[in-house]
């Protein structure tokens, strides 16, 4: 993204700044780290990864609009869509896939969780977005239902469960293992 010397620049500059900004770049990674399970060409993947980033960073402005904010929760869909398009860019069958939509579902329970969490606990700077927003809108969260304890349990047990279903696969999952335990120890 280029940004151009007329009157489009401040567009390209917010475009770029929400784009290129900060950001854990988790979605592209799944596209990645599946797509890499089954041989897919690296250039097809990561304009596949790229396109799922636009979206995903698309639907973070989109939720930042005045009364748009109604999240349900996008996130479990993309983490699935995730796994789901580098296994159908690798030729997997639809029952070939299975496994890793049961790894993505759980994968986005403990996410949200995780999420729900760092809303709680976090640090606004290492986050780089505002805190406590949810329990300051009365939002009902797996931690206002659970409470923190419990919900750390569940996000373990999920974590466990997403690595689980990849037990057919040999060390060459290792990075989607990884991505699974990166989900409830990371800090922003």
């Amino acid at each position: 993204l280029q940004v151009p010397d007329d009157p489009r620049r401040e567009l390209y500059e917010a475009m770029r700044h929400a784009s290129i900004g900060g950001g854990k770049r988790l979605r592209p990674l799944l596209v990645m780290a599946t797509s890499g399970l089954f041989n897919v060409d690296e250039s097809c993947a990561i304009r596949a990864a790229t396109a799922v980033e636009a979206l995903h960073v698309y639907s973070l402005i989109h939720d930042d609009l005045p009364c748009m904010d109604d999240d349900e929760l996008k996130t479990g869909a993309l983490i699935t869509a995730c796994v789901e398009i580098g296994a159908i860019l690798g030729r997997v069958t639809n029952e070939g896939r299975t496994s890793l939509r049961g790894y993505a579902h759980d994968l986005g329970l403990a996410f949200q969780i995780a999420d729900d969490i760092l809303d709680v606990e976090g640090d606004e700077e290492k986050a780089g977005k505002a805190l406590h927003k949810d329990a300051n809108a009365g939002k009902e969260t797996f931690l206002s239902l659970m409470g923190l304890e419990r919900a750390r349990d569940q996000a373990q047990m999920l974590v466990d469960q997403a690595k689980s279903h990849l037990k057919t696969y040999g060390e060459e999952a290792d990075l989607l293992r990884a991505i699974a335990e990166y989900t409830i120890a990371r800090d922003r």
